[in-house]
């Protein structure tokens, strides 16, 4: 019975500090998965069309907006980066910041 109490009372342990990860010092919350599950899911999608398999478009994710970066060859590729990442749910709005170089 000792051998199972201790292994259990550490797994609560760990539980309840888990469970704070998501308040500052101040007990403000902050995103602490959900930017990165959001920036993953726009990659995923990116990865998935035709027109963005291989375009070498960069994605981050701050409390739901989304910034696009990098360069594509065609305007079509932008516009449909930023179209497919504004479906993504989760997605506040997108910041387009990507370069078309021809």
């Amino acid at each position: 019975m000792k051998k199972l109490c201790i292994p259990l009372l550490s797994l609560s342990l760990l539980a309840g500090c888990q469970s704070m990860s998501g308040f500052n010092s101040y007990g403000q919350s902050f995103a602490v998965n959900g930017d990165e599950q959001i920036s993953n899911a726009v990659r995923t999608s990116f990865s998935e069309n035709e027109i963005l398999a291989d375009a070498p478009i960069q994605v981050s994710s701050d409390h739901g907006v989304v910034t696009l970066s990098g360069y594509v060859k065609k305007i079509r590729q932008a516009d449909v980066a930023e179209q497919i990442a504004s479906r993504v749910n989760g997605v506040k709005t997108v910041e387009n910041r990507i370069i078309i170089r021809k």
